[in-house]
């Protein structure tokens, strides 16, 4: 053991000269002066313990610290440099507490750990000048406290060989790199307040999934915000995630999560806010932005969940496999499924306008399948089409719908506000078709509307407030021989030919009012179905 007291120093000088040396057993020593060496501050061959007072310093050329043999602590409260390489260098692992108005100067490494994990907690100034603020090689936890600095110029934290925690509160920078670079997996909690600055890439992970936390402010300058190689997740709470090509990029390969409730965007021509490259899940809470200029989520599949504000000049949302839209969420720029796609309306009440599948002009939406969930009361503004349809909510048609197949599974409503155009192709036992004024219903296939057509049981929905401004068109449905056979008691319109054909056409007694059935061409292969 060795106590250098304040005033005292201790210095090796000489080309390799080394100002404590201890070797043997672990040594343990406490400084409040001055040591230094011209090779090394202090070595330890046999690790031990060193607490550097405040006032105290401790300086070398290859390094400030170095420990080697077994595991060692270090405790700083003054000031550790190294000229040429590391301000403390631990060779088997073991800690690191700098504390706060502390300092740790390396020319390449402020701290590096590497032969077992290391634990660093650090509420001072850690510098890398020309390589890496803090480096793990083999893992272990970070906790850098709101009074922290780490910084570094290819990174200011990085961990690789074995999975890392790093906590922020502070502040961790990267010159030219990435400000937290985690090379073999872990977690990353950046706190509110506390800053990831990196001038290529804010947290960049790879070698195995990333867990990212953040409440603060993440930033990649020139390229990503977040990049997740092996798959992972990515938590904004009210943080910002920025990156200049993008803000959360996971490659391909494995699918990523994010969830965000913050901003989370890019910057640059043709970037885009999040690319999931490998599919996943997006889920944008209410209050949350996401935006690129030419992306706001791009993704090979998999589902993306809004309610908040999803932008970019081009396309919002690009290539999901399900879109799920509460009520208040706002898509800025055109929105495209992959492949067989589905639009989901999730419960509560909402607007939407230009659902269209590839079958139609394409609009804002592009989706095959539309989806409306249990509790979901939607107006739908303006042409709107889809090849499927499963209605378990209420879809008011304030314009026009093509409904396609109607999923026989289907519970809900669908409403033909004042003029509003509505086009079956076929449909189970859809509870209730509602007629609110000069409506036309129009049904392509007429022995797949409803099931047992053309029979005593049929089944299929109930038509409420047809009157005399209604129509309903039988598409491909033969004029000649048509006959209507109206059961008053049941309210079930039978319609059929000398041909063979049948449609079924179930009424609501209590809104039909009074007069009859009437059947005329539609002017083209089919008929019209009127009542007055």
């Amino acid at each position: 053991s060795l106590d250098n007291q304040t005033g005292a120093v201790v210095a090796g000088v000489g080309a390799s000269g080394v100002g404590i040396f201890v070797a043997g057993t672990p040594g343990t020593i406490t400084n409040a002066g001055r040591v230094s060496g011209t090779s090394f501050g202090a070595l330890m061959q046999s690790g031990g313990s060193l607490a550097n007072a405040a006032g105290g310093s401790v300086s070398g050329g290859t390094a400030g610290i170095m420990t080697t043999g077994t595991s060692a602590t270090v405790v700083n409260s003054g000031s550790i440099k190294a000229t040429s390489g590391a301000g403390v260098d631990i060779e088997h692992g073991g800690s690191v507490t700098n504390n706060a108005n502390a300092s740790i100067y390396g020319s390449g490494f402020g701290v590096f750990d590497t032969g077992a994990p290391g634990t660093l907690v650090n509420s001072g100034s850690i510098v890398g000048g020309s390589n890496i603020g803090v480096l793990f090689a083999a893992g272990g936890s970070a906790t850098n406290a709101a009074t922290g600095s780490i910084a570094g110029r290819t990174a200011g934290f990085s961990a690789n060989n074995q999975p890392v925690v790093l906590t922020n509160s502070g502040m961790i920078s990267a010159s030219t790199g990435a400000a937290a670079d985690i090379e073999a997996g872990g977690s990353v909690t950046n706190n509110a307040g506390a800053s990831l600055l990196g001038n290529g890439f804010g947290v960049f992970v790879f070698g195995a999934a990333g867990t990212i936390a953040n409440a603060g402010t993440i930033t990649g300058t020139l390229y990503d915000g977040v990049v997740l190689s092996g798959g992972g997740s990515v938590v904004n709470t009210g943080g910002a995630i920025t990156g200049g090509s993008i803000g959360v990029y996971a490659r391909s390969g494995a699918a990523a999560s994010v969830t965000n409730s913050g901003s989370i965007r890019a910057t640059a021509s043709g970037g885009a806010g999040i690319d999931l490259a490998g599919g996943g899940t997006v889920n944008n809470a209410a209050g949350g932005t996401i935006s690129g200029a030419a992306f706001g989520v791009l993704l090979n599949g998999g589902t993306v969940t809004n309610a908040g504000t999803i932008s970019s000049g081009s396309y919002a949302v690009r290539g999901a496999s399900r879109l799920v839209v509460n009520p208040g969420a706002v898509f800025v720029g055109n929105v495209a499924g992959n492949g067989n796609a589905t639009l989901e309306l999730a419960s509560g009440t909402g607007t939407i306008s230009g659902i269209e599948s590839n079958n139609f002009n394409i609009s804002q939406f592009n989706f095959q399948t539309l989806a409306v969930d249990v509790g979901a009361n939607w107006t739908l503004n303006g042409p709107n089409g889809a090849s499927a349809t499963v209605n378990n909510g209420t879809i008011a048609v304030n314009g026009s719908l093509y409904a396609g197949t109607v999923d026989a599974a289907s519970t809900g409503t669908f409403q033909l506000d004042a003029g509003a155009t509505l086009e079956i192709f076929q449909i189970g036992a859809l509870p209730h078709i509602s007629f609110l004024g000069s409506d036309a219903l129009t049904v392509d296939w007429a022995a797949g509307f409803g099931t047992n057509v053309g029979k005593a049981n049929y089944a299929g929905p109930l038509l409420q407030n047809f009157d005399a401004t209604d129509t309903i068109d039988l598409r491909a449905f033969p004029l000649a021989g048509a006959t209507l056979n109206y059961d008053q008691t049941t309210g079930l319109l039978q319609v059929t030919d000398t041909a063979g054909f049948a449609a079924s056409l179930s009424f609501d007694k209590s809104t039909l009012g009074a007069g009859s059935f009437h059947v005329a061409s539609d002017g083209g292969s089919g008929v019209f179905i009127t009542h007055s």
